[in-house]
């Protein structure tokens, strides 16, 4: 059963008050992340899972998704992983539809 509050949102997200909503990443070559992607269904999203099992590593790459038109920070995947001995950021994909 949707409550009220969900079906408003909806409405919003199809009359097109919503113009920068993120439907689906690719994580490619990066933490473990070999060509699979995630579909947002709107309107509500729960990320959950066991700790090491790739939560951050789908909001720090969402984040990379969105341009920043203000001029402040666009992020890319180096801006949130570190390249360390065990883990290297190279040949990193993203690829995001919103």
């Amino acid at each position: 059963m949707e409550s009220e509050e969900v079906r408003k949102i909806r409405e919003q997200y199809l009359s097109g008050l919503w113009p920068k909503f993120l439907e689906m990443i690719s994580i490619d070559g990066l933490r473990g992340w070999s060509g699979q992607s995630i579909n947002f269904n709107f309107p509500i999203v729960a990320i959950v899972g066991e700790n090491g099992t790739g939560k951050s590593t789908i909001l720090k790459t969402a984040a990379c998704a969105y341009n920043n038109d203000v001029g402040a920070r666009t992020f890319y995947p180096s801006n949130f992983f570190m390249v360390t001995l065990w883990d290297k950021v190279q040949n990193v994909s993203v690829e995001c539809h919103n």
